[in-house]
């Protein structure tokens, strides 16, 4: 053993001394803190954000229980978050308070019964003390989609797979090497973005804890992945103790092995679908998991610590809505996922691909950034940003999949098939649609003028496209926009219903005259563009609005209540990942109320493509949605359809392309 160890040692340190030169020292970027804005300013601006949705009355009143606030509580609570941000320099004043949303199980929500309003109150309960902790499934891990590799003949399912694996493997090797470009431009000096979020994107677990909050596990010193077929899951090692990663023929070897084994489709066997439970079940189960049988240990922590799991789906979709559901959510036929996994690529007997991931360590932009590079190395395209052209790799090696068991006694199969039965349940009152506009894209729309952005005109499209359906404009809409640029900085809300959008969704299809009409889009645009770029800048109202709730926990139950719900109750939350390059598709996640709808979106040169989701039976209680603060249902569930929703959409868009013919 000491010699085995010896040896290992000789190979890291030889592996080190021909290891390239770091050509990028992330460890040397110094992004500044996320400002901590004045109580005032913010108050100032969540009033704003507040007229479009209420009446005069209640308006009034919620500027009343505001100053009521800001002069007394709100007061001592800046001072507490202004303490904080002092005491310790290497965080921001929002993450504490972020991470325990995340991990506590995304929210507190009050039942349908509860009278009030359910608002995350920290780690506190709502005033009849109901807690319900959510599967991170639907409610909170998005996906993100790619396009086919532009030669078909890598669009085999082993092929595709080994070569998305092989540059994942490649992009990280670079990224430990200081060979991967930071984010953010070079030039000016110290304008680099945080890369903080990136310690966590491989080789992160979510640990389920009982009652909350969970933890993550992550071991960086991982070497091997996991893939999932039908119910069984096996271990593959990829990369040697020196750091060199196995050839991508090796790997596809391997892929191509895994699908030859005979599949397993007893639900009750697979253990995956745990992760798929409400957080205190699975829990519970992988508690009784680990006291069924010591090895369950080993196999659990071969599970949790891989670099990243691969999905090799058995069902071939027939079509992009049934593409998405498998991405999603597994699709009809409940294709295994590791739900709490950070990385989790998917690939279809088909070749499509994705990634579905758990939100908690990062966000979008982390992971599109390292999936754009990917797609264009494994194209032999430049995605615009400096990566690893070639990857340190054993090429005489040919590492053979592993099968991981795991004991499963009477109580965790009955476990797993109450799992199964309740996930049944949540993605069935799920509607997934899909939109492909290909008349325009950003190109066209930035021909219109300076004015009129391509994020701002398709928002307009889709608040207009909801009021032809609803008959209801005031309603919250929620834009996520990165704060990178900050230290430990991850988004501010855009809340993108302004009084000019709604000018614009109320008045539109009855202002006659193209004039008339081009000046209401095009004050609406220029607005959305504002509040974007304020919220970028750190000075939005959500975050900090959300940071001072968790500390007044129920000492504030008027700032917090009617006016704070109807302010976070995101019945359009939207996500805009678009990219350089054609590499992605959409990202898609579960709509975060009952009666509104989720929208992932890309904007491309010449088509924009949406994910819409809403939910077609109420759950009663709403679910932990990615986006704005989720919200009970405890009045009028409408009659949300994505479909014609994205129908409207497109006929907004096109309606808004005359204006400039």
């Amino acid at each position: 053993m000491h010699c085995g160890c010896t040896r290992r040692l000789a190979a890291v340190r030889r592996h080190l001394a021909s290891a390239p030169h770091r050509k990028y020292d992330w460890s040397t970027i110094r992004p500044p803190p996320l400002p901590l804005p004045p109580l005032e300013d913010t108050i100032s601006r969540y009033l704003e954000q507040l007229k479009p949705l209420l009446s005069t009355e209640s308006h009034a009143e919620a500027a009343r229980e505001a100053a009521e606030f800001e002069r007394v509580l709100g007061k001592d609570l800046q001072q507490q978050l202004k303490r904080s941000v002092e005491a310790d320099r290497t965080t921001s004043y929002v993450k504490p308070f972020w991470d325990a949303m995340y991990l506590g199980g995304r929210y507190v929500m009050a039942f349908s019964e509860c009278p009030y309003h359910a608002v995350f109150l920290g780690q506190h309960c709502c005033a009849h003390g109901l807690r319900c902790r959510y599967p991170v499934v639907i409610n909170s891990n998005p996906f993100v989609a790619w396009h086919p590799h532009p030669d078909p003949t890598q669009q085999s399912q082993a092929t595709r797979t080994a070569g998305l694996v092989h540059k994942m493997l490649t992009w990280r090797q670079g990224m430990e090497n200081g060979l991967v470009e930071p984010d953010g431009p070079a030039e000016p000096p110290n304008r680099r973005l945080c890369m903080t979020e990136y310690e966590k994107l491989f080789c992160t677990s979510r640990i389920p804890v009982v009652g909350g909050p969970d933890v993550h596990l992550t071991e960086p010193s991982a070497r091997h992945i996991v893939v999932l077929r039908g119910a069984a899951v096996y271990k593959l090692n990829v990369v040697r103790d020196d750091g060199r990663i196995s050839s991508e023929r090796a790997i596809e070897t391997a892929m191509a092995e895994i699908l030859e084994f005979p599949t397993e489709r007893d639900p009750s066997a697979a253990v995956a679908t745990l992760t798929a439970a409400d957080r205190d079940h699975w829990g519970r189960a992988r508690t009784s998991l680990l006291e069924a049988d010591p090895a369950n240990k080993v196999g659990l922590n071969t599970i949790e610590s891989a670099i990243l799991h691969v999905c090799l789906d058995q069902t071939v979709p027939t079509n992009r809505k049934e593409v998405y559901e498998t991405f999603l959510y597994g699709g009809k036929n409940g294709e295994s996922r590791w739900y709490d996994k950070s990385v989790s690529l998917i690939c279809t007997p088909s070749g499509d691909a994705a990634v579905n991931f758990e939100h908690s360590p990062f966000d979008g932009s982390t992971l599109i950034r390292m999936m754009n590079d990917v797609w264009h190395m494994a194209a032999g395209l430049s995605s615009g940003k400096d990566v690893p052209s070639t990857a340190a790799e054993d090429i005489s090696w040919t590492p053979r999949p592993e099968r991981v068991a795991l004991v499963m006694s009477p109580e965790v199969r009955g476990a797993t098939q109450a799992a199964s039965a309740s996930f049944g349940s949540l993605k069935g009152a799920l509607n997934v649609s899909p939109v492909h506009f290909d008349d325009f894209g950003a190109a066209e729309i930035r021909g219109w003028g300076r004015d009129y952005g391509p994020d701002g005109v398709l928002h307009m499209a889709f608040q207009l496209a909801y009021g032809r359906i609803h008959k209801r404009h005031n309603i919250s809409v929620y834009s996520a926009a990165s704060t990178k640029a900050f230290l430990r900085g991850r988004t501010e809300a855009a809340r993108c219903a302004t009084a000019e959008s709604v000018a614009l969704a109320q008045h539109f299809s009855s202002t006659t005259g193209r004039e008339a009409r081009r000046e209401l889009l095009r004050a609406a645009v220029r607005k959305h563009r504002a509040m974007s770029k304020e919220a970028g800048k750190g000075l939005g109202v959500d975050r900090h609005l959300f940071s001072l709730s968790c500390l007044a926990a129920n000492r504030a139950p008027h700032m917090f209540g009617t006016a704070w719900a109807a302010h976070q109750k995101s019945t359009l939350s939207t996500s805009n990942c678009s990219v350089f390059g054609p590499s992605i598709i959409t990202p898609g996640f579960g709509a975060v109320c009952d009666d509104g709808y989720g929208l992932g979106y890309v904007i491309g040169a010449d088509a924009i493509d949406v994910c819409i989701t809403n939910f077609t039976a109420s759950r009663g209680t709403g679910g932990a949605g990615f986006g704005g603060v989720k919200q009970a249902v405890n009045d009028t569930v409408y009659n949300t359809d994505a479909a014609r929703l994205g129908s409207e959409i497109a006929t907004a868009l096109r309606e808004f392309r005359e204006l400039f013919a």
